[in-house]
């Protein structure tokens, strides 16, 4: 659907969740419901969709808003990053449960081979990495780069989060 279609609409949208007018974006939403559901997922802003924009500002209601309406979890932009990469990068740690709950794929693979826990990790988001840790994501995965979220972790200074993925890198060799 081409965005010029629902300036307005995406404009008000994208100016609440920057705005964190969480009450006006609820309102704005309801009553225009039926004519927002047919866009939703397909508007993208600076690369984003509105649920990528509230996940990375970590805009909790809107969020749930979004979802409730049912905006795809999983949709990717044009670097294939879905709205947990933004919350996890971003470090919004409940956002990321809530889109974790909803079915979000916790292995996406953006366009440099990065996904979430990579996202995290690069950035020190130390609760985000517990909740992925906690879905059961995949510490092995390297990126296009041959890293993984633990080097990562070390090589950016985050010991914390580079103890906990070793940690889990020694619990699964004892299991096996």
């Amino acid at each position: 659907m081409e965005l010029d279609q629902y300036p307005e609409h995406i404009e008000n949208l994208m100016r609440f969740i920057r705005n964190k007018e969480v009450l006006k974006f609820k309102l704005y939403l309801r009553d225009n419901a039926l004519e927002l559901k047919t866009f939703v997922d397909s508007a993208f802003v600076d690369k984003c969709t509105l649920l990528m924009c509230a996940s990375y500002h970590g805009q909790k209601e809107i969020v749930q808003a979004l979802l409730d309406i049912g905006c795809d979890v999983n949709l990717q932009n044009d670097a294939l990053m879905p709205a947990l990469m933004f919350a996890a990068y971003s470090g919004h740690d409940v956002v990321v449960k809530m889109l974790l709950e909803k079915h979000a794929h916790v292995n996406t693979i953006d366009s440099v081979g990065s996904t979430a826990l990579h996202m995290a990790a690069h950035m020190g988001q130390t609760d985000a990495v517990r909740v992925l840790l906690e879905e059961g994501v995949d510490i092995n995965i390297r990126n296009n780069a041959g890293w993984t979220a633990k080097q990562i972790a070390e090589y950016k200074g985050f010991p914390e989060i580079a103890r906990a993925l070793a940690n889990v890198e020694e619990l699964d060799r004892y299991e096996r």
